[in-house]
């Protein structure tokens, strides 16, 4: 039996995806942020402290994500949630992603330099899959916050986040201490808990085989907060491959 990432995760907000690039090697906006260009009388100083949240992730393709919606439809009708006042607030499935890095708020100066890191890395990494396994709860099944799908262990998804985690320090940004633990949010428990219908069907589903996706891109992602969520802006994608002689 495949072995999965277990262990303490961060969960993400409930956000959408806009402005994606996916599948185009060191496809980027174009030029810096409009917020971080310069302003008459603003010292350097102040423009340097102009910042956005960043991540670097894997997006997730319809296959899988037609298969999350299924999975979230048998919650649903299983009574995940019961009782009174509890509420889930799920992930949209366009905006499904695996995060790789996350940067926080990041210097706009760094914007440069960071997509040739993750050109480096993406370009030192072939294609590969990405297999997604389980259904299960952060923290715990008695105080659930955030219901994710595991990531079975991949040699390639591991050397990959090890070489951007390389890049992105030797920068000067200083990344989270934590080992990385590969997960897909599927969603938050916004308040209450899971009815003991929907514990058991956690647990039922801790196997279950959710499906196989073809990794070929990676990409630097933006996340600005709003009160209904976050929205999330794919400014920088690169495609996966060997790197051969002249790239």
């Amino acid at each position: 039996m495949k072995k999965k990432v277990k262990g303490r995760i961060k969960g993400e907000r409930n956000n959408s995806v806009t402005g994606s690039t996916l599948g185009t090697t060191g496809n980027s906006e174009g030029g810096p942020f409009s917020e971080g260009a310069p302003t008459a009388g603003v010292a350097p100083i102040a423009i340097e402290k102009v910042t956005r949240r960043l991540f670097i992730a894997i997006p997730i393709d319809e296959a899988i994500q037609k298969q999350i919606a299924t999975l979230r439809e048998e919650g649903v009708q299983a009574g995940l949630i019961t009782e009174k006042g509890s509420r889930i607030s799920w992930a949209r499935l366009e905006q499904l992603h695996v995060t790789l890095i996350f940067l926080g708020e990041t210097p706009l100066r760094l914007r440069g330099p960071i997509e040739q890191v993750i050109h480096e890395a993406a370009k030192a990494t072939p294609p590969f899959s990405l297999t997604l396994s389980g259904l299960s709860v952060f923290p715990s099944l008695s105080k659930p916050r955030i219901i994710f799908a595991g990531i079975v262990e991949e040699a390639s998804l591991m050397v990959l986040h090890r070489e951007l985690a390389f890049g992105i320090e030797a920068l000067g940004v200083q990344l989270e201490s934590r080992p990385f633990q590969p997960h897909l949010t599927v969603g938050r428990i916004q308040t209450g808990g899971l009815s003991e219908n929907g514990k058991r069907w956690i647990v039922e589903k801790g196997q279950v085989e959710i499906g196989d996706q073809e990794v070929t891109s990676i990409h630097l992602m933006a996340s600005q907060l709003h009160p209904t969520g976050s929205v999330y802006t794919s400014l920088y994608a690169c495609d996966l491959g060997k790197i051969v002689k002249g790239d």
